[in-house]
């Protein structure tokens, strides 16, 4: 299963190639193969990827990019089910008929979360937010009255899926729906 990635969004690259290789490198999962050849074939996508991309200004690969956070998720609708614990999922941009590219290995979906954003009527700013085990517990609930820390939280979900601050989150996920958070790594909220 292909799971595409955004290059712009609202007229801005998003990077979000880059900070997936970033979360990658950051959490040497690109390393935790048995042999060599393993860690350099995932290591040649990340190579083919600088090459075929460097003249375009979606990219901002250079020898130094710990300027940029990682994206060590991805919030997506998932309706009919289809993405599942242990499955893996190749990670692509430019997903349309003529094809696709994949710019990184195939990656293990280590667990789901649900995230569900409600926007309460006259507050189209803050959402109500909640986070789900998949079968639905409540892990955690963050009202923007109630909640101490609801900006560096919903901050941290923010930077975590890639953007670049809580306030571009909710500019993109500005509508009320329960989405799912998918986790390549062993991180959860």
């Amino acid at each position: 299963m292909n799971i595409e990635f955004a290059t712009i969004i609202n007229n801005k690259p998003t990077y979000f190639v880059e900070k997936i290789w970033n979360g990658l490198f950051d959490l040497e999962l690109v390393e935790n193969n048995d042999s060599e050849e393993a860690s350099c074939e995932d290591v040649s996508y990340l190579i083919e990827y600088r090459e075929k991309y460097k003249d375009h200004n979606q990219t901002v690969f250079n020898d130094n990019m710990g300027f940029i956070n990682s994206k060590i998720h991805t919030i997506r609708t998932d309706k009919e089910n289809k993405l599942k614990v242990g499955q893996y999922f190749i990670p692509v941009i430019d997903n349309r008929e003529n094809g696709f590219y994949q710019f990184a290995p195939k990656l293990k979906i280590e667990c789901i979360q649900k995230i569900s954003l409600t926007y309460i009527h006259g507050n189209n700013c803050f959402p109500l937010v909640m986070l789900k085990t998949e079968e639905g517990e409540l892990i955690k609930e963050l009202s923007p009255i109630h909640h101490f820390n609801y900006i560096t939280e919903l901050d941290r979900i923010a930077k975590n899926s890639g953007f670049n601050s809580e306030k571009e989150f909710l500019k993109f996920f500005r509508k009320t729906g329960e989405r799912k958070i998918i986790h390549w790594t062993n991180f959860k909220y």
